[in-house]
C-alpha cells in the first residue's frame, strides 16, 4: 500500500515548487540584467580605448605636421650648424612636452644639431636613419633602446631637402610615457593601457615600468594581430601579461600601431558571482521559511492555498491574474494572498519597466539625429510614464524648449504655449528645470498644490490659467547629462489622481535620462566627426582647386607659345601678352602657396616680422581694385577715399586688401558693385570693404575667422580654402588694428577694418584655431 504524504507535506512541497519557479523567473533576470552590465562596461572600455587611440593618432600626425614646418625652416638656412639651429629646436620643443630631444643630422647621419645634448653622436646605424638614406621621405621608429637613457624610445625622421640631394635628415625622439602624460591618457584606477608598435613590441604599458623581453614581445597574441591590421578588436576574456583581461585593442592607422585599454577580469566576475550566490542564499533562507509557515497552518490552506497555487503558477508563466482570498480563510492566508498580489505587481511592473528600457535604448540607438532622438524621448514617455513630458536643451547660452508631447488631444492654444510663451529661461530661477539644470540634480513633486501653482505664476494670470489648464497633479524633472554636464532638463507630469510619482519612477526616469544623454552624446560626436572630414574634404579640394587652375593657365599659354615658335611666329607684343597671362597665373599660385606657409606659421608661434614703411593706402587700395575689376569683368569696384598716408607692412596688407575683395568678387552676383571707402579715423584709418553678395548667417560671423572654416551658406556651392580671413585677422591685428564684420543672408557684408598709422602694440595673441 502506498504511503500518502500529509497535507502540510504535500503543501509544502506545492508551495516550495511555485516558489522556486518564482525564484528562477526573477534569478534569470537579475542575471540578465548582470550580463547587460558587463556588455556596458565593455562598451564604455571600447569607447575610452577608441578616445585614446584618437587622441594618440592626433598627437602623432601633429608631429609630423611640425616636422614639415621644421624641415622647411631648416632647409632654407644657409648652413645647418648648432649656433643657429640649436635654439630653434629648442623653442620647438617647448611646444611638446612629449618630445625628449630633437636631433638634426648631416646627410651621413651625424648629429650637427640638437635641442640639448648628444652633439656629434653618429645616428647612421639607427633602422630609421638607414631607411631615410636609402630614399624615404619620412618613417617612424617602432621601438628603440634611447641611446643616452636605454629607455624605450620612439623616433620619427624626415628628410631634410631634396631626395636627390638632401641636406641631412630631422629625427624627432620621445619616450612613450611622456607622451602618454602629456596628453593626459592615464586611464581609471585598476585599468592599463598597453601601446605596441607596428611589429607588436610594446612600446608602453601604464602599470609596469619594467618587461622582459617576451613580455614586451605580443606579436604572436592573435588580438594584436588583427588590432596592427586595422580591425578594432574587442576582448571579454583575454589573458594577456599574466592575468585575465577584458576591454578592447583599437588600431593606430596612421602608423600601424594599436593601444589596448584593458581592465582586470576577477573583479567584475567576482562582483558577478557575489551577487548571484547572495541571492540565491536569500532565496533559499526564503523558501525554508515559507515550508516550515505552511506545515504549521496546512489544516486551514487547503482550499485558499490551491488557489493561491494555481495563480502563482500563472505569475510563474508571466501571467498577471488577480489574486483574490476568501475572508473565511483566515488572517495567514489574507497575508499571503496580499504578499502574492504584491509580488505579481512588482515582477509586472519590473518586467514593465526593463520592456520600456529595452525598447527606449533600441529606439534612442535607431538614429544618430539629435532631433529625432530627442523627439524619440519624448514620444516614449508620453503614455508608459507620463501624461506630459517636455525637453528643455541649452543651445548656444539659451534655454530652448525642444519637445512637447502629451497623451491625450488638448487644444493648440494650449501646446504652442506650453511650448513656446511660458518656456523656462535661464534667468528664471522660479523653473523648475533651470534648478535641475545649474544643480544637476532630480526633483520629484508627488503632489503639485494650488500654493505651487500660483508661487510657480509669480502673479501672471496667463501663466496661472494655463497651468491650472494642463491640471499636472504630479511631477519629476530630472536632468539631461552629457559627460556628466547638464546640457537640459526632462520633465514628466502625471494629470492622473491615480498615478502619483515616487521614488522608484523618478529612478526609472533617470535611467531613461542617462540613455537619452548617450545617444545624444553618440549624435554630437558622430556629426563632429562628420564636419571635421567635410571641412578636411573642402580644404583639400579648395587648395588643389587653387593650385591646380594657375597651373592649367600656365601650361596652356606655354602650349601656345611653343606652338608659335614652331610656326616661326616671334612678335615681342603677343608674346609679351601670353607671359604677362603667365605672370599673373605664377603670381595667383605664388599668392595661394604663401597663404599656406603664412598659416603654418601662424601654428607654430612663429609669425613673420612686420617691415613698415610709408605706403600710400589710397594709391594702394586703388591698383588692387583695379586689377580685381579687370581680372573679374563683371563687376564694379567703386573707391570712395580720402588721402592716407601711413607706416605698414606694404605686402601684408596688400594681401589683406586682396583677400577682402577677392571675396566681394566671388560671393557677389555677376554685375554688383563693390565699394571700398577709406578714411581716417583719429589715430588709424579706417578701410571698409561692402558688397551686395550672399551675405554670412549670423552663427557663422565669428566662426569664418578660424582657420578652415567658412560660412555654411557657401559651402558645397562655391570653391574656397577657408584661410583668407584667418590670415587678414592675423595681419591686421599684428599691425594693432581690428577687423569686424556686418552682414545680412542674401543682401551683403560689410567688412571693417582699423589700422594704426604707426607702430601700436599688437593685438592680444589668440589660441590657435
Amino acid at each position: 500500500m502506498t504511503r500518502r504524504l500529509g497535507l502540510g507535506t504535500r503543501l509544502s512541497v506545492s508551495l516550495l515548487t511555485v516558489l522556486l519557479a518564482l525564484q528562477l523567473i526573477a534569478l534569470v533576470f537579475y542575471v540578465a540584467e548582470l550580463d547587460a552590465r558587463r556588455r556596458d562596461r565593455l562598451d564604455l572600455v571600447q569607447r575610452v580605448g577608441q578616445s585614446i587611440a584618437v587622441a594618440i593618432d592626433t598627437h602623432l600626425r601633429d608631429i609630423e605636421s611640425t616636422s614639415v614646418a621644421v624641415a622647411e625652416a631648416l632647409a632654407a638656412q644657409a648652413r645647418i650648424e648648432q649656433a643657429g639651429a640649436g635654439p630653434y629646436l629648442a623653442r620647438v620643443i617647448a611646444e611638446y612636452p612629449s618630445l625628449r630631444a630633437i636631433f638634426v643630422t648631416d646627410p651621413a647621419g651625424r648629429v650637427i644639431a640638437t635641442n640639448g645634448t648628444g652633439l656629434g653622436v653618429d645616428l647612421s646605424a639607427r633602422p630609421y636613419l638607414r631607411t631615410l638614406k636609402a630614399g624615404a621621405e619620412k618613417v617612424w621608429s617602432g621601438s628603440l633602446t634611447g641611446i643616452e637613457s636605454g629607455e624605450i624610445t620612439v623616433a620619427f625622421g624626415r628628410r631634410i631637402g631634396g631626395a636627390s640631394a638632401p641636406l641631412g635628415h630631422l629625427i624627432f625622439a620621445f619616450h612613450p610615457d611622456r607622451l602618454l602624460g602629456s596628453l593626459g591618457l592615464a586611464g581609471a584606477e585598476d585599468s592599463e593601457i598597453v601601446l605596441t608598435d607596428d611589429h607588436g613590441l610594446v612600446i608602453y604599458d601604464s602599470r609596469r615600468t619594467t618587461l622582459t623581453a617576451t613580455e614586451r614581445d605580443l606579436s604572436q597574441v592573435p588580438e594584436v594581430q588583427r588590432a596592427l591590421r586595422g580591425e578594432l578588436v574587442r576582448i571579454s576574456d583575454l589573458p594577456l601579461l599574466g592575468e585575465d583581461r577584458y576591454g578592447a585593442i583599437v588600431p593606430i592607422k596612421s602608423v600601424d600601431w594599436a593601444v589596448a585599454y584593458l581592465w582586470p577580469q576577477a573583479p567584475l566576475e567576482d562582483a558577478l558571482r557575489s551577487a548571484v550566490i547572495g541571492q540565491i542564499a536569500l532565496a533559499s533562507l526564503a523558501l525554508l521559511a515559507a515550508a516550515l509557515l505552511v506545515v504549521g497552518i496546512a489544516a486551514r490552506l487547503t482550499r485558499p492555498i490551491a488557489q493561491l497555487a494555481r495563480e502563482a503558477g500563472g505569475i510563474a508563466r508571466g501571467e498577471r491574474p488577480a489574486i483574490k482570498v476568501a475572508a473565511s480563510a483566515g488572517v495567514e492566508v489574507q497575508q499571503l494572498g496580499d504578499a502574492m498580489r504584491a509580488m505579481s505587481e512588482a515582477v509586472g511592473r519590473r518586467e514593465d519597466e526593463l520592456r520600456f528600457l529595452a525598447e527606449a535604448s533600441a529606439h534612442l540607438g535607431a538614429s544618430l539625429d539629435y532631433g529625432e532622438t530627442l523627439a524619440k524621448v519624448a514620444r516614449l514617455a508620453v503614455g508608459s510614464l507620463a501624461d506630459w513630458c517636455t525637453i528643455d536643451v541649452i543651445e548656444h547660452g539659451v534655454l530652448r524648449r525642444v519637445e512637447v508631447a502629451h497623451a491625450e488631444p488638448v487644444s493648440i492654444e494650449v501646446a504652442q504655449a506650453f511650448a513656446t510663451r511660458h518656456a523656462p529661461r535661464l534667468d528664471e530661477p522660479e523653473h523648475r528645470e533651470v534648478r535641475v539644470i545649474r544643480t544637476g540634480r532630480s526633483e520629484l513633486v508627488p503632489e503639485i498644490t494650488d500654493a505651487m501653482i500660483r508661487e510657480y505664476a509669480q502673479g501672471d494670470d496667463e501663466r496661472e490659467r494655463l497651468a491650472r489648464k494642463i491640471e499636472a497633479r504630479s511631477s519629476m524633472t530630472v536632468p539631461l547629462l552629457v559627460r556628466g554636464v547638464a546640457i537640459g532638463a526632462i520633465t514628466f507630469a502625471s494629470t492622473r489622481p491615480d498615478r502619483p510619482y515616487s521614488a522608484r519612477d523618478l529612478a526609472l526616469a533617470e535611467d531613461l535620462a542617462r540613455r537619452a544623454g548617450a545617444a545624444i552624446e553618440n549624435s554630437r560626436l558622430y556629426h563632429e566627426v562628420q564636419n571635421a572630414l567635410r571641412t578636411r574634404d573642402e580644404f583639400l579640394s579648395a587648395v588643389a582647386h587653387e593650385l591646380k587652375t594657375p597651373l592649367t593657365t600656365i601650361k596652356g599659354f606655354t602650349q601656345l607659345l611653343e606652338r608659335a615658335l614652331g610656326q616661326g611666329r616671334t612678335d615681342p607684343e603677343a608674346f609679351r601678352a601670353t607671359l604677362s597671362r603667365i605672370d599673373v597665373a605664377t603670381t595667383r599660385m605664388n599668392t595661394a602657396v604663401d597663404e599656406l606657409l603664412d598659416l603654418a606659421r601662424i601654428q607654430l608661434g612663429a609669425e613673420p616680422e612686420l617691415e613698415r614703411s610709408t605706403v600710400d593706402l589710397v594709391e594702394l587700395i586703388s591698383d588692387i581694385a583695379r586689377d580685381h575689376a579687370g581680372a573679374s569683368g563683371r563687376h564694379s569696384i567703386r573707391v570712395e577715399a580720402e588721402p592716407i598716408t601711413g607706416q605698414w607692412d606694404r605686402s601684408r596688407v596688400e594681401r589683406v586688401i586682396h583677400n577682402l575683395l577677392s571675396n566681394a568678387v566671388k560671393y557677389s552676383p555677376a554685375g554688383g558693385e563693390i565699394i571700398v571707402r577709406v578714411r581716417p579715423d583719429g589715430d588709424a584709418a579706417a578701410v571698409e570693404v561692402a558688397d551686395h553678395g550672399v551675405g554670412i548667417p549670423p552663427a557663422d560671423l565669428e566662426r569664418i575667422f578660424v582657420r578652415f572654416q567658412r560660412g555654411s551658406n557657401v559651402i558645397g556651392r562655391i570653391g574656397g580654402t577657408g584661410i583668407g580671413l584667418t590670415l587678414v585677422r592675423q595681419i591686421v591685428e599684428q599691425h594693432g588694428g581690428t577687423v569686424t564684420v556686418e552682414s545680412v543672408p542674401d543682401q551683403g557684408t560689410v567688412f571693417r577694418l582699423r589700422l594704426p598709422f604707426a607702430d601700436a602694440p599688437p593685438a592680444p595673441a589668440r589660441a590657435a584655431p
